[in-house]
């Protein structure tokens, strides 16, 4: 998992409460999936991408933010 800071960087405000984000997967070498959710909270049972193996996918993601401004992925 990783955690990134979203509110307060990049011309995101820092009152932001969610992000609109492009996940992409790059020619991975096994299939794999993302999962883009609040900082903090337990991982939640749905994907924002899937993708197989060699492929490149990407995927437009709506994100609720942490109470800390950030998202795990």
């Amino acid at each position: 998992m990783t955690r990134v800071a979203c509110a307060g960087q990049h011309g995101v405000p820092r009152t932001a409460k969610a992000i609109l984000a492009n996940v992409v997967s790059v020619a991975g070498s096994h299939q794999t999936f993302f999962t883009v959710f609040p900082a903090g909270s337990p991982l939640t049972e749905t994907s924002s991408l899937n993708a197989s193996a060699g492929a490149v996918v990407a995927n437009t993601v709506v994100a609720k933010l942490g109470d800390d401004g950030k998202v795990d992925i």
